[in-house]
């Protein structure tokens, strides 16, 4: 189950995990760009607890119900509790001490299991009292992506020449997510004279400020918007590394996709990122918050002989553990200890 607002991090695992016997079901209308179909439940009033009664007939049969979304959980909850049931809910990320405190209340009043990304998140969520039996770690999935394959067709799509260097920041862009530090770094790094490209990948809330922002740079034509125009596989296909400059937590699904490209990663130090693409050995590490940082590792990217390759080499070995049909395994031993 999903909503409108549902993270694009949950989209892309969801269609990476979902088989054709699974309803997928959203609460009110379904999000824009979504990867797959989903079936719309009527939400009366924009009420998640509103949609239960339709909710509980559209579930009618199903073993486990999984909420990708809060707003979701809250409208399958009263579902779970008559079926005596306990609902799962995948959570991304949490944003701030305030939203993980909020999360780990709700999950221990509402009887809710937790999924997350990273064993950083469920040390945290463990600290705020929920219990460590009902936070489970179910790292994200990302399908391989043959770069060489694709490589020249995709950088002939976006009009690169073969001597740009080109950062891809794939993630959703949302308050905090770093985009704007991206586009800071990289006018940075050209005022130095290298050349280098980014590559915006999608939508998100912050996507006009975003842009605003890098056309203020002076070098905002060289930072390329494609949208939903391209699929993302292509993106990360034309790319030479992925840049991760989140502020805060903004989970690590379009990370592990990355890695599983085979891109080195430019990633602030925030656990979660560095628990999922460690620094030095498959990304280079900056200060969150601080361009000249972010500017010095795409430097050394760009320049360090030998150093991309192979921390895009590292990283993709150690995405194979992202492969989908683990993960789906994973989520299934969950799925057959709640249905009991």
């Amino acid at each position: 189950m999903i909503d409108a607002a549902t993270p694009r991090d949950c989209l892309r695992q969801l269609a990476l995990l979902a088989r054709p016997e699974d309803r997928i079901l959203s609460i009110g209308r379904p999000p824009e760009h979504a990867p797959f179909a989903a079936r719309a439940v009527h939400c009366p009033l924009g009420m998640p607890p509103l949609a239960a009664r339709r909710l509980r007939a559209e579930t009618e049969g199903c073993r486990v119900l999984h909420a990708w979304s809060r707003f979701a959980a809250e409208a399958a909850t009263p579902v779970a509790a008559r079926r005596r049931q306990r609902l799962l809910l995948t959570v991304p990320f949490a944003a701030s001490d305030d939203a993980a405190r909020d999360l780990a209340a709700a999950a221990h009043r509402e009887n809710w299991l937790l999924a997350v990304p990273t064993r950083t998140l469920r040390t945290h969520l463990i600290s705020l009292r929920v219990g460590a039996a009902d936070v489970r770690v179910v790292p994200p999935a990302a399908e391989p992506v043959d770069r060489a394959a694709r490589r020249a067709a995709a950088r002939r799509a976006l009009g690169l020449a073969e001597d740009d260097f080109l950062f891809v920041a794939p993630q959703e862009m949302t308050r905090h997510a770093g985009h704007k530090h991206v586009a800071w770094a990289h006018a940075i790094v050209r005022e130095i004279g290298c050349r280098a490209k980014v590559l915006l990948v999608g939508d998100g809330p912050a996507r006009p400020f975003v842009e605003n922002f890098a056309d203020s740079t002076g070098f905002g034509h060289e930072v390329l918007r494609v949208g939903y125009r391209l699929p993302p596989a292509e993106c990360l296909a034309a790319a030479d590394a992925a840049a991760f400059l989140a502020e805060r937590d903004r989970g690590v699904g379009a990370l592990a996709a990355a890695m599983a490209a085979g891109l080195p990663a430019l990633c602030t130090r925030l656990a979660g990122q560095m628990e999922t693409c460690p620094e030095g050995e498959a990304s280079v590490g900056c200060e969150p918050g601080v361009p000249r940082t972010a500017a010095a590792g795409m430097l050394k990217l760009i320049e360090q002989d030998g150093l991309a390759e192979r921390l895009g080499g590292n990283a993709k070995a150690r995405a194979e553990a992202f492969r989908p049909a683990a993960i789906r395994a994973a989520l299934d031993e969950i799925y057959a200890e709640l249905a009991g």
